[in-house]
């Protein structure tokens, strides 16, 4: 098997084996809100974008609701970045990486494996 047969292998299968695979289960559970902590973590960016909007930092008012939905956004990115590294073990990119590395050895040694039967069946045919 190609390298870019095993790409279209992984994505079509990609789904189904990130759902089997109980860490990747476990990491993407970790990012719902579980608890008052996580509550507070996702109720920030309303709060800062309330008070952006109350400042009157931006005098025109639809730039002024725009200005406090773009604080909302990146509140919102820093605290889902902060959530994810306060969480110890590998990121779900990570192991996704790793099960791609170990099916694509998993095929290649079941490749190796099966040719080399093959030579040995035609090597005992030719004796």
């Amino acid at each position: 098997m190609t390298e870019q047969e095993f790409k279209t292998w992984w994505s079509a299968n990609r789904r189904e084996i990130l759902k089997k695979n109980q860490d990747y289960i476990e990491r993407e559970n970790s990012y719902k809100i579980k608890g008052i902590g996580d509550l507070i973590i996702f109720l920030i960016p309303i709060i800062a974008g309330v008070l952006f909007l109350d400042s009157g930092i931006v005098k025109h008012e639809m730039l002024n609701w725009a200005a406090s939905a773009v604080v909302v956004i990146i509140c919102f990115l820093i605290c889902v970045f902060i959530k994810s590294r306060t969480i110890p073990g590998e990121t779900l990119f990570d192991i996704e990486e790793r099960l791609k590395k170990e099916y694509w050895e998993k095929m290649k040694n079941e490749e190796n494996d099966s040719s080399s039967a093959r030579m040995r069946t035609t090597t005992d045919d030719a004796d």
